[in-house]
């Protein structure tokens, strides 16, 4: 039997309720870690977002492999859509 090792990841959800848009997207590290660095230096898809805007950040699933990430962010983009609001995805964070 040959052993693998799956880097595992977690999808957040980031909601900015002021430009009514959310964000989905993977990353291996801390939601803490990923929290601040968007308040740093946000991914291009959400460069728009300000430090005033009302933004919470939720993990939506965890212990995702790396492979099956995309599809899972695909399919809960489609379903996290609300009327009248933006859904941007990113594979990886």
């Amino acid at each position: 039997m040959i052993a693998t090792t799956q880097r595992l990841c977690i999808v957040l959800e980031a909601t900015n309720r002021t430009l009514q848009e959310t964000f989905v997207a993977a990353s291996s590290l801390p939601l803490d870690v990923v929290r601040r660095r968007h308040q740093s230096a946000p991914p291009a898809a959400i460069a728009h977002w300000l430090p005033g805007h009302d933004v919470s950040y939720t993990i939506v699933a965890s212990g995702l492999s790396l492979q099956d990430a995309p599809a899972f962010i695909r399919g809960y983009g489609q379903t996290a859509a609300r009327f009248g609001w933006k859904v941007v995805t990113d594979d990886w964070q």
